[in-house]
């Protein structure tokens, strides 16, 4: 019965509204699963399921920032703080004032303008700026399925990796709440999309939805935007044999790098100054409250680079579990280190080469050495795990490209040798 009343409860806290547009999503789920999925390799059997998936992901934002957050000892300090602010910002846009700095808004104060602009029109609770967040990772988590079953078709014993694409625990979690990461998350998987090419619009250097998830990620977080775009694209002009435009676009990942020295407001140079800088700020932007458990850099400090390093590929370490959130931010982040390790060392020297010839990989390896900088500076754990959704695109395909390219060469043999076989049948018939 624990279930049961836990739906009631999380129900009772959202409003007609909540319940109607989330429905409205719901209907959605359904058109951009056959959109994206449609065709070979995905099976019929498995489009059903990631349909459901898709519902329940949406079902999921209901219950996601009350019951599951507080059963894993979790405040949404910053989620709360985008409500308040948001329903103080809608409240001077019903008196037709413009309660923001600039005319067009960037970074944080775009989301609060979004959240603004939702509650005016919709009058709903934090409930539905919620399930939409969740349907924008679920959306991004297809854009990625489509475009490597494009790449690689793999045979159908291999379609439980692509749930883990779609359904990262930690996407799921994470998106499904009142922060940015959705969004960026889904402007990471559009604008990766330049470098893992689908049979829709293959003519095309940017699709619209690249365009679009430049623009979503680019007004959200910049530096982050400067980042995918930055790998994605110059490799695409390398590809192509454009190196000079490539050139120039790798000069342009400097300019995340000081998106991040103006946020810590410190020389980077210095990676434990920034660090207590950043944490005082978060500090005081949720009033005096911790924003997760402190990172532990030791005596020497956080290492540049290396630190970074360290929390996107093994932290939370082992010896820091204590909480059951903890415990499975660990589990997640060795099972997915793991597997690309374990994933890498059994590819023969050919694939290996084959691999890192492919533009995907070439930009996932720029990506995760740039988040490695970025990530030498964070204060806490609670936003690091967060944080890391925003390069989950590149992880997962370094972890599971070596899989997948195996099913494919397994697969691209048998269909050369059915062929050969064919010819050499239909040689003898003639003969």
């Amino acid at each position: 019965m624990a279930p049961v009343h836990i739906g009631v409860r999380a129900l009772s806290n959202a409003n007609f509204s909540d319940v109607l547009f989330t429905t409205l999503l719901m209907i959605s789920a359904p058109f951009l699963v056959n959109h994206y999925l449609k065709g070979f390799p995905f099976p019929n059997r498995f489009r059903r399921w990631v349909i459901w998936g898709g519902i329940a992901w949406l079902i999921f934002a209901f219950v996601a920032e009350e019951y599951v957050n507080q059963f894993l000892g979790l405040v949404a300090m910053d989620a709360n703080v985008h409500w308040s602010q948001a329903q103080a910002a809608a409240e001077e846009l019903a008196r037709n004032n413009w309660p923001f700095a600039s005319a067009w808004p960037l970074g944080n104060e775009a989301y609060i303008a979004y959240l603004a602009h939702v509650y005016l029109f919709t009058g709903c609770t934090p409930i539905f700026p919620i399930a939409i967040n969740a349907l924008f990772a679920f959306w991004g988590g297809l854009v990625l399925a489509r475009s490597l079953g494009d790449m690689l078709a793999f045979s159908p014993n291999k379609v439980v990796w692509f749930f883990l694409i779609i359904f990262f625990p930690s996407t799921v979690f994470w998106a499904t709440s009142n922060l940015k990461e959705a969004f960026m998350y889904w402007g990471g998987c559009q604008i990766f999309s330049i470098v893992l090419p689908g049979r829709r619009n293959s003519s095309l250097f940017l699709s619209p939805g690249a365009v679009a998830g430049i623009i979503v990620a680019g007004i959200l977080r910049p530096h982050i935007c400067v980042v995918w775009l930055g790998a994605c694209a110059s490799v695409s002009f390398f590809q192509r044999g454009k190196r000079v435009y490539a050139v120039l676009l790798l000069m342009l990942l400097p300019l995340a790098e000081s998106g991040l020295k103006k946020t810590a407001g410190v020389e980077l140079s210095a990676p434990t100054s920034a660090v207590e800088k950043l944490s005082r700020q978060q500090s005081l932007q949720l009033g005096g409250g911790a924003g997760g458990s402190k990172i532990e850099y030791g005596e020497e400090g956080a290492i540049f680079f290396v630190s970074g390093f360290a929390s996107i590929f093994l932290r939370p370490f082992p010896w820091e579990i204590r909480s059951l959130r903890v415990f499975i931010s660990s589990v997640e982040t060795w099972a997915v280190t793991i597997l690309l390790i374990m994933g890498w060392l059994r590819m023969t020297p050919w694939e290996r080469r084959l691999a890192l010839k492919t533009p995907a990989i070439q930009a996932a390896i720029l990506v995760c050495i740039v988040f490695s900088i970025f990530f030498t500076y964070l204060p806490n754990e609670g936003l690091m795990v967060r944080q890391r959704v925003q390069m989950i695109p590149a992880l997962l395909v370094l972890s599971l490209f070596p899989i997948l390219l195996r099913s494919f060469l397994v697969n691209k043999t048998m269909y050369e040798n059915q062929r050969g076989a064919a010819r050499f049948g239909a040689i003898r018939s003639t003969g």
